[in-house]
């Protein structure tokens, strides 16, 4: 139950009677009800005229059985033409920069400003003869702020309710993290640009044998989204390639307006390879290891490999250049194996994955 005008009745069910005061100005009222019981039916709301002085309305509920009723009166006083009126001229926010459909009879309002708007001058034109509070210039929350401005004559007040709703504009992380890599500089959520090396590394790159990363962040505000752009990131396991590989992360705030795009720039070593001889002019040692599935062989030589067990059962067999060389590798159920080439050389091959 509700009226267009007045104060806002505070309505309960086990109340029956309701009282309200408006200004002579005020000539109509709409009486608004809903029915408690979807079967109940109700009489008696509707568009009024008012004359000056009290003015008695009946809303009639009548019970789905059609016998019990219930009825709400509602005595809404009109006050005579000598008497002052206790509502507003015109009301507007920041000199009428912030949009307000302002209304004498309505006393509620609701605006929503960007993040950038810090603070909110409320201006107001009274009638003669009343006076009014908490006009003027206030300070801006992110989120809901509430004021209300109250209108005072000699008998009677008016109170209007602004809630100023301030969008949040922080497009910032909270945190960034990615392993088995380390960040430089630091994770800041005011830097955006980033490189990354394995820990204790001289070398500004990861080395080869790390084929992958775990990305984990979040966003600071939790009404700022993340972009959902196809190129940028999300949480998880990303893949990297030999060479330089970069990370796209966006977030947008709450207001839309402010987008922050942080960037991760990590570079994968090539796979070593050998010329065939060391620095002193010797023949170079060979290289035979694996790391995610894969074997890799390098020898200066174009010859045949063969990979025993550590009881001597030949297992793979295959022909590689010279350099560096390599092919997928299904696990063998020994951790330990022998590996022997045409040339003459024999390593032992510890598999990675045990």
């Amino acid at each position: 139950l509700r009226l267009s005008a007045g104060d806002p009745i505070k309505y309960h069910p086990d109340t029956l009677e309701y009282k309200v005061s408006v200004p002579y100005s005020i000539d109509t009222v709409t009486i608004f009800a809903k029915e408690g019981v979807f079967a109940n039916t109700f009489s008696g709301a509707g568009f009024k005229r008012l004359n000056v002085g009290e003015n008695t309305f009946e809303i009639v509920v009548t019970a789905e059985s059609g016998i019990h009723t219930e009825t709400y009166t509602v005595k809404v006083y009109r006050q005579s033409p000598d008497v002052t009126d206790a509502t507003l001229k015109n009301l507007t926010l920041n000199s009428g920069a912030i949009p307000l459909k302002f209304q004498p009879s309505i006393l509620k309002y609701r605006v929503e400003v960007e993040g950038e708007v810090s603070e909110i001058e409320i201006d107001c034109e009274a009638n003669p003869g009343t006076t009014v509070s908490n006009a003027g210039v206030h300070t801006l929350d992110y989120g809901e702020n509430v004021f209300t401005v109250t209108v005072k004559a000699e008998d009677f007040e008016t109170q209007y309710t602004i809630t100023v709703y301030r969008l949040r504009n922080d497009a910032t992380l909270k945190y960034l993290v990615i392993a088995p890599v380390e960040l430089t500089p630091p994770f800041d959520p005011d830097i955006t640009q980033y490189t990354a090396k394995f820990p204790f590394s001289n070398t500004a790159n990861v080395p080869y044998s790390v084929s992958s990363i775990s990305m984990d962040f979040d966003v600071n505000d939790s009404l700022a989204e993340l972009w959902t752009n196809p190129e940028l990131e999300r949480p998880g396991t990303k893949q990297l390639n030999v060479g330089e590989n970069v990370f796209g992360i966006g977030v947008s705030a709450e207001d839309k307006r402010c987008y922050r795009a942080y960037w991760i720039r990590i570079t994968r070593e090539a796979p070593p390879v050998t010329t065939g001889l060391d620095e002193a002019g010797a023949p170079a040692a060979v290289q035979v290891y694996t790391a995610n599935g894969r074997l890799y062989v390098n020898s200066p030589a174009t010859e045949h490999i063969n990979i025993y067990s550590v009881t001597g059962k030949l297992l793979y067999s295959f022909y590689k250049p010279a350099g560096a060389f390599t092919s997928p590798f299904t696990v063998h159920p020994s951790p330990v194996l022998i590996v022997k080439s045409s040339s003459g050389w024999s390593e032992k091959l510890v598999v990675s994955g045990y």
